[in-house]
Formats: structure tokens, sequence, C-alpha cells
């Protein structure tokens, strides 16, 4: 068996994890969404040669993970779970208009008739002797681990996953395994309190609306949208939605049987206001907005940074990636707009609202999956190999692999 790191090995963007056993199969097939990103760094080392990959098995839909599909051969198998297709179409669609990718509608459309949709927990045969089962993550909706059985191993995928519960998600479970492949985001940190965050959020936001400002909640399109208005409802504040979450909202509620409390979320989206250009001066008044992109770059979020009153105050709830917006706020407490790098004068703050495991989680995970190999992958070189020498300090057999780096097991 032969495992090879094509991207998302110290880094995060471009997961891509090549296992050859008597087939070839591919976890994860993304791109990296960062300005200072170049080709071929963009991408997957394999994407622009003879890629003979006849199989992808994809996590979960965001664009780090599934961002370079697009660019596969025809007969590339993909894998995903059923609600994890329609959210891929949309934000695959998205990527066009926002980044400077190397594909186009009809090679979006050609991966999509390319889909298998494949259930939880059921068992899926590629060979003779490799077979793969989607587990729940616990990330996003339709969010798997990927439990690969060959001949004489198991390996397991964690993908990005949670092992405590959010209002939308369960908690994933790790499997006993032999080889594992572990997301190493949070590898150093730890996340506060859920149900306390959600409260000291919420009195916030409230606050600002109070005093006369707009509540401004930058978010992902995919789960954390959704997360913040289900959250939002539960304390009374009604939000406007815009941007692309408006559309994945629809594919949430469609899809509302894989979430554990599906009436908790369908409440909540009737009580939501959609932004359109006639309603957009009305959504300005005192009132939250949940609105695309999380990380600052693109979106209606720009258009809204320029026009709040001074009452106002931006609400920064999830990981702000180098090189983004969202990361220079923070920072810097400036952005870039129309090629011109801008001070915000809207104050912000931060809320660690995070869909990944956090240090705890992730070093108990893997006591309990008790594998004889760990690669410690997705996250930055220093959270890699500091979760590798954690682990090693406890006993496992741990390493941070380099992207385009071969292990034969």
């Amino acid at each position: 068996m032969k495992i090879t790191f094509l991207g998302g090995a110290r880094e995060v963007g471009r997961s891509a994890i090549q296992i050859q056993t008597d087939t070839t199969l591919t976890l994860d097939y993304g791109f990296k969404q960062y300005k200072k990103t170049t080709l071929p760094d963009k991408y997957p080392l394999n994407a622009f040669s003879n890629n003979e990959t006849r199989n992808i098995i994809l996590s979960h839909a965001h664009l780090d993970h599934s961002g370079a599909l697009p660019l596969l051969k025809n007969k590339t198998r993909v894998f995903m779970t059923p609600p994890t297709k329609p959210l891929v179409e949309t934000i695959l669609k998205d990527s066009i208009k926002l980044e400077n990718t190397l594909f186009n509608k009809n090679n979006i459309k050609k991966t999509l008739q390319n889909t298998i949709q494949t259930k939880y927990n059921k068992k899926t045969q590629l060979s003779k002797n490799t077979s793969f089962t989607f587990l729940n993550a616990g990330h996003i909706l339709g969010s798997a681990q990927t439990l690969i059985q060959t001949e004489n191993k198991k390996i397991l995928y964690t993908g990005d996953f949670k092992t405590t519960p959010m209002l939308l998600t369960t908690s994933a479970k790790p499997e006993k395994t032999d080889i594992l492949i572990i997301e190493s985001t949070y590898a150093q940190k730890d996340h506060p309190e859920r149900k306390e965050l959600e409260k000291k959020f919420c009195a916030e936001v409230r606050e600002t609306i109070e005093k006369g400002g707009v509540a401004l909640i930058p978010s992902f399109a995919i789960g954390r949208t959704q997360e913040m208005l289900t959250l939002l409802n539960l304390y009374n504040i009604t939000p406007f939605i815009a941007g692309m979450g408006l559309k994945i909202n629809e594919t949430y509620k469609k899809y509302s049987n894989y979430l554990p409390n599906p009436s908790l979320f369908i409440k909540a989206l009737k009580k939501t206001i959609p932004v359109n250009k006639k309603n957009f001066p009305k959504s300005l008044e005192p009132g939250a907005v949940i609105t695309t992109a999380g990380m600052l770059e693109g979106g209606p979020i720009l258009k809204y940074l320029t026009r709040v009153n001074p009452n106002s105050k931006i609400f920064i709830n999830g990981f702000q990636a180098e090189d983004t917006n969202g990361r220079m706020l923070l920072e810097q407490g400036k952005i870039t707009l129309n090629n011109h790098v801008i001070e915000v004068k809207t104050p912000f703050t931060y809320y660690d609202f995070s869909a990944h495991a956090g240090k705890t989680e992730l070093l108990d995970y893997v006591k309990q999956a008790n594998p004889e190999k760990i690669f410690c992958v997705h996250g930055s070189e220093e959270n890699c190999t500091t979760l590798a020498e954690n682990l090693k300090n406890q006993g496992f057999n741990a390493t941070a692999p380099q992207t385009g780096e071969t292990f034969t097991l």
C-alpha cells in the first residue's frame, strides 16, 4: 500500500491524498483560496499531469476539499453523501465568479454527472480487496469521515471533524483503525464552551442593535450561516440573510432529515429575512445581518462595511486564513477593497465558533481510535508538526508529512 500526499500536508487548502491498494483512490480534491497562492501551488500536485485516479472520495463540500474536482478526467467517479452534491454544485459555480479558476460550468457539469451519492454507514466496494464506508464527521451538513478497508488494513480519514455537538450537527465518533489520517487545524488550541459562547455572542449582538447599530455577522455560506440563524432565533433575534447562504439554506431545508433537530432549523429559517435589492436599505437599519463571505473575501459583506452606521459592529466568528481580509482585519484593522488597503472604522470582535476539533478533542479521538500509524494533515506547518510531536510523546507513531511525500506501508 502507498499513500501520497498531493496537497493539504502542513498547509490548509488543496486537500488531496492518494491511496494505492489493488485500486487507486484519492481522498478529497480541493484548492487553496488565498490571494497570494499562485499556480501550481493552488491545486493538488497531480492536477495538471496524467492523473490516473478513477475514484475520488469527498469528505465534504468546502472548496479546500472539493474545489479542484472539475479538473479531473471525465471517467473519474466521485463519491459523496447525498446532501454534499447540491452543496458542491453551488459552491463550485460560485467559485468561478470569485476565483481565478481553470475550469468552467461545463467542467462542473461533467463532475456532477460522475457523482455517486453514498449514504452514511453503507459499505461501498471499489475493487476486489478495497471498500470504504462514510461515517458522520460533525462538521457541516453531509460531512463524512472515510473508513477504508483493504485486504489487511483499515485506514480512517477524518476530513474536517468535530466530536462535540453543535446546533445542526451531531458528534463525530472515532473507529478503531490501523492507519489514521487526521486534521490538525486547531492542534494547539481548545475551543471555548459552546453554550456560554452562544450566550455571550447573542448578548453582544442584542446590545449592538439596542445602541442603534447593525450587527454584521460575516459567515461561511455552508454551515456557519445556518448555525448562526438558528442560534439567533433561539434568542428571539430576527436576522437578515445576504449572499450565497440563501441558496445553501434551501439545500439544508431539503436535506433537513440529516440534521439532529430538523424542526429547529426550519422554524428559524422561516423567521429570517432574505436580502434583495428592494429591501437592502432596510437591512442597514438597527438589526442583525448574516452575510457571506466568512473571510470577507467578496460577497455582500464588503458592501455593508462601507454603508453601516458608526454604532455597528462586525462579529468575526470563524477561521480566518492567511492572506484574507478577515485575517488582515483581525491583525491590522484593515481590509483590501477594490485593490486599495483601507482602514475599517467599524469596531469588530471575534467569537470562536469553530466546526473543527480542538486540541483536547484531537488527542482524545486518537486515543479511542488507537492506530498503529498516524498522519497529521490539514493545518499550518506548526500545527501539523505540533500534533505529531504531542502524539509521539504519548507513545503513538505519528508524523506530519510534507506535500509530495509518499509512504509505503
